[in-house]
């Protein structure tokens, strides 16, 4: 018997691949017409949850998931299923509760990155940050995509430079990714590199079907690099000293009986060259991009 249902169960599962959705539903209503073991019961409600999740029943779904949960409380598969069925729902939060509750059972890759999906739609970037690193670092078979996610969190916490990085890893994965390429020419131009921008954009032309807006995009680099670049005036070379006052010729007082002495005009001084040096401008410190 749990080898006729193993069976049955796997049948539905290629038949929901092949996207005979009715014919892999009619297969799993005949074994859970039968007398099932609970970790067999579990098994087929995983199985039509994802069915109905395929077909957009996420209620369905997840109610399966439900019922599974009964049968397995401490079941991270389950719990990993329902957060994927939450996610094809936009239930980020749900998503994270679930894969909160799976890694505190087995911490694996796959939940880290589902994890950061979550946090990243989420809005907590910086946690979507750490999720994807953690499944990065533990999974030599990462996909590139999530280099990418990682990078673009980045630039969502203005910091275009770790996020080239991020994206320079997804390329050195695939080089051809085209999301990587243009995600790393936006992180480029946010830290001021015009030209390495419009490169990346070059190489995802040649890889795309023509496109008007990367074509403007490209016309607004070029522009850019094309325009000359203004200098910022030094403030401290370009104020104007203040004007000698020329001393007022004072009248003497009459009243005074006594005459004032005369005032000994001042002999031009030679300048001493080592004083009247301009000294180098101290250096500051360059505060970190926020």
């Amino acid at each position: 018997m749990p080898a006729r249902v193993d069976s049955l169960i796997e049948e539905a599962d290629h038949l929901a691949e092949d996207e005979r959705f009715d014919d892999a539903l009619a297969v799993l209503a005949r074994v859970f017409a039968m007398k099932l073991r609970p970790p067999l019961r579990v098994q087929a409600l995983m199985s039509r949850a994802s069915i109905y999740d395929d077909l957009g029943d996420h209620a369905r779904a997840i109610a399966d998931c439900g019922a599974a949960l009964q049968l397995a409380p401490r079941s991270p598969d389950v719990l990993y299923l329902r957060s994927t069925i939450h996610q094809s729902a936009e239930n980020w939060a749900a998503s994270r509760a679930d894969l909160d509750a799976a890694i505190a059972l087995e911490p694996q890759p796959d939940l880290y990155e589902s994890r950061g999906l979550a946090r990243y739609n989420l809005g907590d970037y910086a946690g979507a940050r750490e999720d994807f690193a953690t499944a990065i670092a533990s999974n030599d078979d990462i996909e590139p995509r999530f280099h990418v996610y990682r990078g673009m969190a980045a630039l969502l916490l203005d910091n275009p430079r770790a996020a080239i990085d991020d994206f320079t890893n997804a390329l050195a994965l695939d080089r051809d990714d085209a999301k990587a390429l243009a995600q790393r020419a936006k992180a480029h131009e946010a830290c001021n590199d015009a030209r390495a921008a419009l490169a990346d954009l070059d190489r995802l032309r040649a890889l795309l079907p023509p496109s008007p807006l990367l074509e403007a995009e490209r016309a607004r680099l070029h522009a850019k690099l094309r325009a000359p670049t203004k200098r910022t005036p030094n403030r401290a070379a370009s104020k104007p000293r203040a004007k000698r006052r020329t001393p007022t010729k004072r009248t003497p007082n009459r009243a005074a009986s006594k005459p004032r002495a005369k005032r000994r005009t001042p002999t031009k001084r030679t300048p001493n060259r080592a004083t009247s040096k301009p000294r180098a401008k101290r250096r500051g410190r360059s505060r970190p991009k926020k």
